[in-house]
């Protein structure tokens, strides 16, 4: 599309998601034309809105407001169909009109005793640390508690209407998540009780707690480079943050016993092998690749169809080698990109490979595995298992190690050995909490 010398030309420009056609208004900003009706009454609205009003673009509703019940007839007796959004908002926009946020009444729909519903849960939620919520402090979107078979809206917020936490809120056993519409409004909290917390243990979950928004943004888009450069920033902060205080690995490895989230696992993987990878002497720059490649272990997965992926039951054999090709289109994904260090292929290449070369997709065996090839293959087993499956419970820190043990010919033991005295040195961290 040609670039127009006058800012506040209107210029067409042919986008259609659907039924829906944007057109973009050159002001100061870029803006989206949408249609009013396309407004779900009495949900969050996740990106601001604009109105047109003498040819000057205005605020109508903040982002994080409930878009009032009868805002869309009111707006429409007053002749206004067309509204506006930023363009920067339209991936937002888009996932809004596809899935939309919640209502209260869907909550009971929504139980993972169907494929279909198990699925939606999977895609439509972010799992999140209860720890860095704050008692006094005020958030601004909607907190889910999902417990045994059931989820509920536990508490009911917006950027009008705030809610200050209360520790009987946060008194709670089951899985706390947002709606991932309102993430942004999560990072936001994320980063003001950064900004006025000094206890180093928040601190340190909080970093976990925006290496995994990033990690599930890069899992959406693989192949944007903006986001994999924060991908490659929060690799950096784990890794000045565990070098500082060896402490931190343990408040960063506090979510256990929840659900499988393949971005959880990603950061979980990449903070282990890191630990790992500096018990062992490994120097900056090589531990700096090892973080790379670990986080970005399972960046295939996002190739993998949703069905797969996300299965509630086991797989079939059929499904399983699907699920087997992650490894390769990992590969593929990382040779898009331009500035990842060779070093950092490793991880992606090798981590379902076996000492005993039963592994995959190559088969290797013995020394053909490289050290950081075996790390990751060892956090990698040993985080899948001591995380809770649909089909199966999670395993206690000590059970999982001792079947790892008794698989010293698919795992380097030596460095399996190193891995259990680094678990072991982390308060507690190998009894069952």
């Amino acid at each position: 599309m040609e670039k127009s010398e006058n800012r506040n030309e209107s210029v067409c420009l042919g986008k259609e998601m659907g039924e829906t056609t944007y057109k973009i208004i050159k002001s100061k900003d870029d803006y989206l034309q949408i249609d009013v009706e396309k407004l779900k009454s009495g949900e969050v609205l996740p990106f601001d809105i604009y109105v047109k009003d003498l040819n000057i673009i205005k605020y109508l509703f903040n982002k994080g407001t409930i878009f009032p019940e009868k805002a869309g007839d009111y707006l429409k007796k007053r002749g206004i169909r067309d509204i506006f959004i930023l363009s920067k908002d339209i991936g937002i926009y888009e996932d809004y009109l596809r899935e939309g946020s919640l209502k209260e009444s869907q909550l009971n729909e929504i139980k993972p005793g169907s494929e279909k519903n198990f699925l939606y849960f999977k895609e439509q939620f972010h799992q999140v640390d209860s720890s860095v919520f704050i008692p006094g402090t005020e958030i601004f979107f909607n907190l889910y508690l999902f417990e045994k078979t059931r989820m509920k809206m536990l508490i009911k917020a917006s950027k009008t209407e705030p809610y200050k936490i209360q520790e009987e809120a946060l008194d709670n056993s089951g899985e706390f998540l947002v709606n991932k519409n309102n993430l942004v409004f999560y990072q936001e909290y994320l980063d003001s009780i950064l900004n006025i917390q000094s206890d180093r243990s928040i601190k340190t979950r909080i970093i976990k707690e925006s290496s995994k928004i990033v990690v599930r943004e890069l899992f959406n888009n693989p192949r944007s480079g903006e986001i994999l450069k924060k991908t490659i920033n929060s690799v950096s902060t784990i890794i000045n943050s565990i070098t500082y205080n060896n402490e931190t690995l343990y408040d960063l490895l506090t979510i256990k016993n929840y659900d499988y989230y393949t971005y959880t696992h990603s950061v979980n993987v990449s903070v282990l092998s890191i630990g790992l990878g500096i018990s062992i002497g490994l120097k900056k720059h090589e531990i700096e690749s090892l973080g790379i490649g670990a986080i970005l272990h399972d960046i295939g997965k996002s190739l993998i169809p949703s069905e797969v992926l996300n299965k509630k039951a086991r797989l079939s054999d059929e499904e399983y080698m699907i699920m087997k090709t992650h490894v390769n289109r990992g590969e593929e994904i990382l040779n898009y990109h331009k500035n990842i260090p060779k070093e950092s292929f490793i991880p992606v290449s090798q981590h379902h490979e076996k000492l005993s070369g039963k592994g995959y997709p190559r088969g290797l065996s013995g020394d053909k595995i490289s050290l950081t090839g075996r790390i990751t293959a060892i956090v990698d087993c040993y985080d899948a298992l001591t995380t809770q499956r649909s089909y199966r419970k999670a395993l206690t820190p000590f059970e999982a190690l001792e079947i790892m043990k008794k698989e010293s010919d698919n795992y380097d033991y030596n460095l399996l050995k190193k891995f259990i005295l680094m678990l072991g040195d982390i308060k507690n961290y190998v009894c069952p909490r």
